[in-house]
């Protein structure tokens, strides 16, 4: 049975504002319970007290905080790069065992070394595929018996390089998408390896994502650096 924390918590996690405006302590935690309530009591479907709600959400705070803090040695590192590709493309195909073999035939036509991009990201029913925009026509030549389901244009890359420590450091993926969504960016796709992390994005808005993200990135260390 649900929870005040436990429909707190989503209804925080469903707009990542919040939780961007409760790490900076920018927002009055009794006003934003008075403005949750009518929620809460709707999916609990009884009464709840103001105070209840006010506590889940400072548990809520502090606990994003404690996330936040782990997060330290990666920015102290001070090795976290970003890079941006443009002119790519994303189609998106119905999964299938043809589907697989044809992807991987591609792979040989692709000049990886002259910075031409081939992603592949599988979901349970459906396969993506970011590309470059100059391999279109042959993509799709080869991919003509295949069922596509979509395909887009005008997007970008945006690649974060950063040290093996936020494997271990919780929180640090949150605050990237979190900043992004508090900017009003949307992200298309998302895929990572070990060390590196990309995001599909509008063309439109990359530059835009960049120097967020690049603002975030020199905040924490400024912060980092005030407290030593």
């Amino acid at each position: 049975m649900p929870t005040v924390s436990h429909v707190v918590s989503n209804l925080v996690n469903q707009q990542p504002f919040l939780r961007e405006a409760m790490l900076q302590d920018i927002i009055s935690y009794a006003k934003l319970a008075y403005w949750m309530k009518p929620q809460v009591e709707r999916q609990l479907g009884k009464k709840v007290r103001d105070g209840a709600i006010t506590m889940a959400l400072h548990r809520i705070s502090e606990s994003a905080r404690a996330e936040e803090s782990k997060t330290k040695t990666v920015f102290s590192k001070g090795q976290i790069t970003l890079s941006i590709k443009s002119d790519i493309m994303e189609f998106t195909f119905l999964k299938s065992r043809s589907v697989m073999d044809s992807i991987s035939l591609f792979y040989d036509r692709v000049n990886f070394e002259q910075g031409e991009v081939f992603n592949v990201t599988q979901g349970n029913y459906e396969v993506s595929v970011v590309v470059s925009r100059k391999l279109k026509k042959e993509f799709e030549e080869h991919m003509r018996s295949e069922k596509a389901l979509s395909s887009l244009e005008s997007l970008a890359l945006l690649s974060i390089k950063f040290p093996p420590e936020v494997v271990g450091a919780p929180g640090f993926f949150s605050q990237v998408t979190s900043q992004l969504a508090w900017h009003d960016i949307n992200i298309l796709e998302s895929f990572s390896t070990y060390t590196e992390m990309m995001l599909a994005l509008e063309e439109n808005s990359v530059t835009r994502a960049y120097n967020v993200l690049q603002d975030l990135f020199r905040r924490k260390i400024s912060e980092l650096k005030a407290e030593q």
